[in-house]
């Protein structure tokens, strides 16, 4: 398997950012929500994982806080997670703030871009 550089890895995470995002506002539009803007999705970087932070924001789109819930997980490494193997680009539903929950949802390498899970609220669950 070809090793994915550091600049294929950031651009498929944008590509995922930018998806999950057009999901969260295609969803508040048609929701018609007027009470704020849609929720902010925000990057950070974590030791192993991309944290996806989901922020609120007010109706003029000003943040309501600095750090919002934790949106999703995306896997800078691979390796293993509580004992699943795990593909670098894994993306993850929040068992908590800190930490993933344990199968992956989608890959932001597969051809949905990792998106083929996500829902306006986060990765889904497991069924």
């Amino acid at each position: 398997m070809k090793e994915i550089t550091t600049e294929e890895f950031n651009k498929a995470v944008q590509e995922w950012m930018v998806g999950s995002q057009k999901i969260i506002d295609d969803h508040w539009k048609a929701s018609q929500f007027t009470y704020a803007m849609s929720p902010l999705l925000v990057a950070k970087l974590g030791e192993r994982y991309v944290i996806v932070q989901r922020i609120d924001r007010d109706k003029e789109g000003a943040l309501l806080s600095d750090r919002g819930s934790a949106h999703a997980f995306i896997d800078m490494i691979g390796g293993n997670v509580e004992g699943a193997p795990t593909l670098k680009g894994d993306v993850f539903k929040p068992a908590s703030w800190k930490k993933p929950a344990k199968h992956a949802r989608g890959n932001i390498f597969d051809a949905k871009n990792g998106l083929g899970s996500v829902g306006p609220y986060g990765p889904a669950y497991l069924k």
